[in-house]
């Protein structure tokens, strides 16, 4: 049976953050010239969310350019399940302030709003929806 921790936190969740840390990494120059002191920022922004959030479920080390993005694959984060679904909310706060009002930001806003909403409804419920 396929379940909640290997198909969304490990699957689903996992890629769709990849993506949205990777977009932020890209899109953001002024946070500096290398990818790698861009990561460093966003890991910056993170520990900061943490410690406003009082996070039990963190990654384990700090974010950095492998961790979203091994060289040539497509961005996943390489992270355990719990700490990857508790970093929903930090995803959806970046898609929140970096929606330009495209198509695409509106796109990503709402697939992170979905997956947030997913979590909220799989946290007040049995194991079993029926």
């Amino acid at each position: 049976m396929i379940d909640v921790l290997h198909a969304v936190d490990l699957g689903v969740c996992s890629h769709l953050l990849g993506n949205v840390l990777f977009e932020m990494v890209e899109t953001h120059r002024e946070w500096g010239s290398r990818q790698e002191d861009r990561v460093a920022h966003l890991d910056s922004l993170l520990q900061r969310h943490y410690k406003e959030t009082k996070e039990q479920y963190k990654l384990d080390g700090h974010l950095s350019l492998e961790r979203i993005r091994r060289g040539g694959e497509w961005p996943a984060l390489r992270a355990k399940a719990a700490a990857s679904r508790r970093l929903v909310p930090f995803a959806l706060a970046l898609a929140v302030e970096n929606n330009s009002g495209s198509l695409h930001d509106r796109w990503r806003l709402g697939a992170v709003k979905l997956l947030h909403r997913f979590y909220e409804v799989t946290a007040g419920e049995p194991m079993f929806f029926f």
